[in-house]
C-alpha cells in the first residue's frame, strides 16, 4: 500500500503489484533527478554532528547514514543498468554494460559496491532481529497467497544459512549513546520524514513508488535495531528486548522487500561486474562476500 497526501493533510493509501511493476530503467534522469538525490544526501548531516565552528558533520551516526543511502542509491543503479530499455519500437529489455560502468563498474566507484554491502549486511541484521515480531505477524489480507506469505516468511527466518551469512557490521548499541544520543536519534526519524517528502517530489510514478518503499525499509530496519536499550538481543528464556515495539503492514512488507532488492543487487552485480571483466580486461573486478567492506 503507498500512501499519498491528501485535501486535509490526510493521507490516502492505493493498493500496488510489485511484481507488476518491476524496478528497472524508466527514463526519469537529467538535472531533476540530480537534485533530487542531492537533496537526499544532504540529509545525512545532522546539526547535532557539526563540527565546531561550522565545519563538516562527522560521527559514527552520520557516516552509517550515509552508508545507507549510498548503498540504496547503488542498488537503485544495479537494477536500473541491468533492466535498461534496450529496444523501445520492439519493447526489449535487457542489462547494458555501458550504463553498470558508468555507475559502478569502476574502481573509483568501488565505495558504492562496498555501501552495498554494507547496507544489505544491515537489512539482514535488523529481520533478524525482528524474527520473533516477523514470525508472530498476522499475514491476513484476504487474498489467496497469505498462507504462502507466512509460510516463506517461516522459512526465511529459521534458515541457518541466513543466520550464518550476517556478521556484525558494526555495534549498533554504540550508536546514538551519550549526552546528543536523543537528539541525534530524533533528528535521523526528522531526516526519514524529509527523504520520504523529497521523494513525493520525483516526477516519475515507479521511481518514487520503489524509492519510497527503500526509504521505509531503511527506516523501519533502524527502528528495529535501535528499539532496545543495549540492543544486544535477549537469549532464551529472558525478556522480550523490544518492549512494546510493533511493526505496521507497510513497514514489513516494506523491510522485507528492502532486504530482497539489495540481495538481488548484489547478485546482479556479481553477474555483470564478471561480464565487464571479460568485455573489458584490467577493469575493476568485484566486490565479493569474501573480501573486506570497510
Amino acid at each position: 500500500w503507498e500512501g499519498e497526501g491528501g485535501p486535509g493533510g490526510e493521507e490516502s493509501y492505493s493498493y500496488i503489484n510489485l511484481l507488476a511493476n518491476p524496478e528497472r530503467y524508466t527514463g526519469y534522469a537529467g538535472e531533476h533527478a540530480h537534485r533530487i538525490w542531492s537533496s537526499i544526501y544532504s540529509q545525512s548531516c545532522f546539526a547535532g554532528m557539526r563540527a565546531e565552528g561550522g565545519g563538516e558533520c562527522g560521527g559514527t551516526e552520520r557516516r552509517v547514514f550515509y552508508r545507507l543511502i549510498s548503498g540504496m542509491h547503488a542498488s537503485i543503479s544495479a537494477h536500473i543498468a541491468a533492466h535498461m530499455l534496450l529496444d523501445e519500437e520492439r519493447g526489449v529489455w535487457g542489462p547494458s554494460l555501458e550504463q553498470f560502468r558508468a555507475r559502478l563498474g569502476t574502481r573509483e566507484l568501488a565505495y558504492r559496491v562496498e555501501n552495498l554491502y554494507f547496507s544489505y549486511l544491515f537489512m539482514l541484521r535488523a529481520v533478524q532481529r525482528a524474527s520473533t515480531l516477523l514470525s508472530a505477524f498476522q499475514y491476513n489480507t484476504g487474498m489467496a497467497e497469505d498462507s504462502t506469505t507466512h509460510h516463506l516468511m517461516q522459512q526465511l527466518l529459521a534458515a541457518r544459512e541466513l543466520a550464518g551469512a550476517c556478521p556484525l557490521p558494526f555495534d549498533e548499541g554504540r550508536l546514538w549513546k551519550g549526552e546528543q544520543g536523543g537528539q541525534l536519534l530524533a533528528e535521523m526519524q526528522g531526516a526519514f520524514r524529509n527523504i520520504t517528502r523529497i521523494m513525493d517530489c520525483v516526477g516519475c510514478e515507479k521511481c518514487k513508488l520503489w524509492g519510497k518503499l527503500q526509504t521505509l525499509g531503511i527506516a523501519t530496519a533502524l527502528k528495529v535495531l535501535f528499539a532496545s536499550a543495549d540492543c544486544g538481543g535477549a537469549a532464551p528464556g529472558e525478556a522480550d528486548p523490544f518492549g512494546t515495539l510493533t511493526l505496521e503492514r507497510n513497514e514489513v512488507a516494506a523491510l522485507v522487500n528492502t532486504l530482497e532488492r539489495f540481495a538481488a543487487s548484489i547478485h546482479t552485480y556479481t553477474a555483470m561486474a564478471g561480464q565487464l571483466a571479460d568485455s573489458e580486461p584490467g577493469s575493476a573486478r568485484a566486490v565479493g562476500a569474501a573480501d573486506t567492506v570497510h
